[in-house]
């Protein structure tokens, strides 16, 4: 085989083969988990498998020319329209109103007709319709050969209207601007196939010039890349983000799967959950999260939303911020979930040492005197009962068992309170050895006596009792009924407070007596 001869075929197949699987595999490498750039590497890689055989069929001798043109050229063909029916299918977002038992099987439908082929073809039938003329080997231009040509391009008319079709399924003008491209370029690969595949130019051209089409299919898919930002590698984009974030960091597919998640994510829900309400061990009935999903599907972003994810397992604090936004031409969510439960414990102990009293639990002086301002202003005419009260004789408990004593009494005497006045009113400690309540009035309070004595019993059905040695908790107790004898705080307390010393002022003038 002379030397010049060997060089055209290198100019013809070799050098267009290595210049697809060039670009297949730029292609690949851009996002190779996409099935988008898997279809296109597979349909650039058929192209560049046709033009070997092409080489390979014109080193053997004429009569091999059959067996590769009908197992290698056919076959692949009919495999590049399945794999484009796929292709365009999915970029033009087909999924979205086929069945899904119809998509993608409903493009692989060719594959039945494959096999009857490769089953029922001769190739031995037809090795005279090879000539060898120069340097090429050219097939009979029969009726055969102009049908499937003209077929090939019908063909690919379906891709076209899928593309144009898709325009109204994609959601930003970058995607609007590719899908008119590729349509375009459909129509142009269907203009290039019938002229180059319809005239005769034997002897001007190598065999099937319309081959080259696959060449120019890939161009037109590269500049696409460049121009449009086609199958783009996403990864690359957040990598940073993703890696720097202490947050866990996930992005939901639009029907709300995980797609992606950072290192940080992956430790703190090592149980790698997939699903929305799952990932929080939520139902899918959690009012919270379902309003978090509605905004985002509105496209309105979420800026430190409080979330408390509580489970058998889990307790835990997060706050939330998310948006839409398009992810390879679909949409998709970003939500970052930062947690917070440090935080939020820490905040919640001093909210709740601010309004409580830290030794007995009850309110303070400050939020029991809040409480008391909310109750008159939200009940200018219900009735309620004031009681101040003070421990007698607490210095001597104090001084006989030691202080730490003294504080059980104080904490003692703050939960019998509360027990008390439970679902009716609230206490508080107003400092030292003094405790206050305020309740409304109902069937077990009819009145202010009634009020006294229910103290007192409740104090003798929980004795005191420390180290086997009862402890004796005697009150003072001074009360005052609103609305009648006041209608602010102040009004109230300091007539219940008048009252209680004058209760201990004769109880002592009795004692003294006796």
């Amino acid at each position: 085989m002379a030397i010049s001869t060997v060089l055209y075929y290198f100019l013809a197949y070799i050098l267009p083969a290595s210049a697809l699987l060039a670009m297949s595999f730029v292609v690949m490498f851009r996002n190779p988990k996409r099935t988008e750039h898997q279809l296109v590497f597979i349909i650039i890689n058929l192209y560049a498998f046709m033009f070997l055989g092409e080489f390979i069929r014109h080193i053997l001798p004429v009569e091999n020319s059959a067996y590769i043109h009908d197992y290698i050229t056919v076959v692949a063909g009919l495999f590049i329209v399945m794999f484009g029916f796929h292709f365009f299918a999915k970029v033009s977002k087909m999924e979205e109103i086929m069945p899904k038992w119809l998509y993608p099987s409903l493009f692989y439908v060719p594959l039945l007709f494959l096999v009857f082929y490769m089953f029922t073809i001769d190739p031995s039938q037809t090795i005279e319709n090879y000539v060898r003329q120069g340097h090429w080997i050219y097939g009979k231009l029969d009726m055969a050969y102009y049908g499937a040509v003209l077929t090939s391009s019908l063909i690919s008319l379906p891709s076209y209207f899928m593309l144009r079709n898709g325009i109204k399924r994609v959601h930003t003008k970058q995607d609007i601007e590719l899908l008119k491209f590729l349509s375009w370029t459909v129509l142009t690969i269907i203009v290039v196939i019938l002229v180059l595949g319809l005239p005769n130019y034997r002897g001007a051209m190598p065999p099937y010039p319309y081959l080259y089409t696959g060449v120019l299919l890939a161009v037109l898919f590269t500049y696409s890349m460049l121009k449009y930002n086609f199958l783009s590698n996403v990864n690359d984009q957040y990598a940073t983000l993703f890696n720097l974030n202490s947050s866990a960091i996930f992005i939901f597919t639009e029907k709300w799967m995980v797609e992606q998640a950072n290192e940080a994510a992956l430790l703190r829900f090592p149980e790698k959950k997939k699903e929305f309400f799952a990932l929080f061990r939520a139902n899918k009935d959690d009012e919270q999260l379902l309003a978090i999903q509605n905004q985002l599907k509105q496209g309105n972003s979420i800026h430190s939303i409080l979330y408390h994810m509580k489970s058998d397992v889990v307790d835990a604090y997060f706050m939330l911020d998310g948006k839409r936004f398009i992810k390879n031409r679909a949409i998709s969510y970003y939500l970052i979930c930062r947690d917070i439960t440090e935080e939020k414990l820490a905040d919640d102990r001093v909210h709740y040492l601010a309004y409580h009293d830290m030794l007995t639990g009850v309110a303070n002086r400050a939020s029991f005197v809040q409480l008391s301002e909310k109750y008159i202003v939200n009940n200018p005419d219900r009735i309620a009962y004031f009681a101040l009260l003070d421990l007698d004789h607490f210095k001597t408990i104090n001084d006989v068992y030691g202080h730490l004593v003294g504080d059980e009494v104080l904490i003692h005497t703050a939960s019998v309170l509360n027990e008390l006045v439970a679902g009716s009113g609230h206490t508080g400690r107003i400092g030292g050895d003094e405790f206050v309540i305020a309740v409304s009035k109902n069937k077990r309070f009819v009145n202010v006596n009634q009020l006294m004595d229910q103290i007192l019993i409740a104090f003798q059905e929980h004795p005191f009792v420390y180290r086997d040695v009862l402890i004796e908790i005697e009150l003072s107790i001074g009360c005052s009924t609103y609305p009648f004898e006041g209608r602010t705080y102040d009004e109230l307390y300091a007539l219940a407070d008048q009252r209680m010393y004058s209760e201990k002022r004769k109880r002592k003038e009795r004692a003294e007596m006796e």
